[in-house]
């Protein structure tokens, strides 16, 4: 596909609803008996996949993006699936599953694409075995098939901070005997925590640990029991991230995203470049945090009434400001932006000075080794790129050219690439565009909707 450099974006909209809740609260949905309706659900396919894995257990699921109910008969009820549950390309649906699925009672197999397949499944597995699961994977990833098999309650200590490992475990720990509890060394996404209504402990930091650790623990009294009306979905901010990144680069933009998920360890990215000098205002609404659902002080909830979401929630102003100056990220502050790093890498581009990533080993088994891809998309278009293990080094252009790229399906260097050739000094080629599909299928229509301010 041949993208055309183009002009400044402006406009004021709000996003599809975030997938990293959508997968949470589809799951919430299934696990009560009754009906949950969900609006503002995004058509990603990686949603789509927890919504097919779902329905495959019985759970009937039907809608569309505005208004999706949920009818579960509530996880005591979900059937044996006949067949094996695909996945798609979704992580996050395989990595749930298998801690959702551990202690079902029914054997199952999850599976997936072939970028999945190769992506790790044992980390989640081991301490699931750990518990008492009968999980084989394929060489440490899928197919897996999962087995019948009573769970026990065990402490964890996560040696990489994963939202996905952890959620995995608590989701376990709703059917395990005793209590799970899942140490996190450094702070990760939260949102299972949010929905479940779960508070952490803290320990104290130690000698060589910055931070505090956050203990975070279920048992089957936290088994979510009653039925919730259902929720709205904010938009999602890393989808937006890329929508910023081009705001930041194409000289004259002003966007205005409204109703975003303002998640502390989702928006890292945002507040990152605020310190950087971003033009970026942040103004959360203020009562959209009030309460999860399952802690909803409703008594009860009639068909169709909304819960608060228990996220923070705002808008934010995005506009071409003054040039930035490189800057670095910390192997502590990956967590909170390791998805948007190919987004800053292109605003990074756009800037003076060299822009540095440290700690980010986690990007090389996304859905594609993420460093590299990265590396190989800043060539492309005129950066000097140096790799390392962990991350890499940008020497920013004095220009951002025109140039060629194929992401290799990966959505994210898609739209990376994608917002470069906006501010290009000609037309590009970008390959492998079709992946936006996996998380933002918006988002070519939301680029044109900014550019024509329609």
């Amino acid at each position: 596909m041949e993208i055309q450099p183009a002009g400044p974006l402006e406009g004021q909209l709000s996003l599809p609803g975030d997938k990293s809740l959508a997968h949470r609260h589809l799951i919430r949905a299934a696990l009560v008996s009754g009906r949950t309706v969900i609006r503002n659900l995004p058509a990603a396919g990686d949603v789509e996949s927890t919504a097919r894995v779902l329905k495959a257990l019985g759970v009937i699921v039907e809608g569309d993006a505005a208004i999706t109910t949920v009818d579960s008969p509530g996880c005591a009820g979900w059937r044996e699936p006949g067949d094996s549950l695909n996945c798609g390309n979704s992580g996050t649906t395989a990595r749930l599953m298998l801690g959702l699925l551990a202690g079902a009672g029914f054997e199952t197999v999850l599976d997936g694409d072939e970028s999945l397949r190769r992506r790790p499944m044992e980390r989640v597995a081991e301490p699931l075995k750990a518990m008492g699961a009968r999980i084989e994977t394929t060489g440490g990833g899928l197919p897996a098939r999962i087995r019948p098999a009573e769970l026990n309650g065990i402490d964890y200590e996560l040696p990489v901070a994963s939202a996905q490992v952890k959620s995995a475990l608590l989701l376990a720990g709703l059917r395990a005997g005793g209590r799970t509890r899942v140490l996190e060394p450094q702070p990760s996404r939260d949102h299972t925590e949010r929905l479940l209504g779960l508070n952490p402990e803290l320990l104290p930091p130690a000698p060589g640990r910055e931070y505090p650790v956050r203990v975070w623990s279920t048992g089957r009294e936290d088994m979510p029991l009653k039925c919730w009306g259902g929720v709205s979905l904010p938009g999602d901010p890393s989808s937006a991230a890329f929508l910023v990144a081009a705001a930041l680069l194409l000289k004259g933009s002003k966007i205005q995203l409204d109703n975003l998920l303002l998640n502390p360890y989702r928006k890292g990215y945002l507040d990152w470049l605020e310190d950087q000098g971003a033009g970026i205002l942040q103004h959360e609404i203020a009562g959209d945090a009030a309460c999860g659902p399952y802690y909803c002080s409703m008594e009860s909830c009639d068909q169709g009434d909304l819960c608060p979401i228990g996220e923070p929630v705002g808008n934010v102003l995005v506009f071409h400001g003054p040039e930035l100056g490189g800057g670095s990220i910390e192997e502590r502050q990956v967590p909170g932006l390791i998805d948007e790093i190919p987004a800053l890498a292109a605003v990074a581009m756009g800037g003076v000075g060299t822009f540095r990533v440290n700690g980010a080993a986690e990007l090389r088994l996304k859905e594609s080794d993420r460093i590299a891809g990265t590396c190989r998309m800043l060539r492309a278009f005129g950066g000097t790129v140096r790799e390392f293990d962990d991350g890499f080094e940008l020497e920013a252009p004095a220009g951002i050219r025109a140039g060629r790229f194929d992401a290799e399906g990966d959505h994210r260097l898609a739209m990376a690439a994608w917002v470069l050739a906006l501010a290009a000094d000609g037309p590009s080629e970008l390959e492998g565009h079709e992946s936006v599909q996996v998380s933002f299928p918006e988002f070519p229509r939301v680029l044109r909707q900014l550019l024509t301010r329609e």
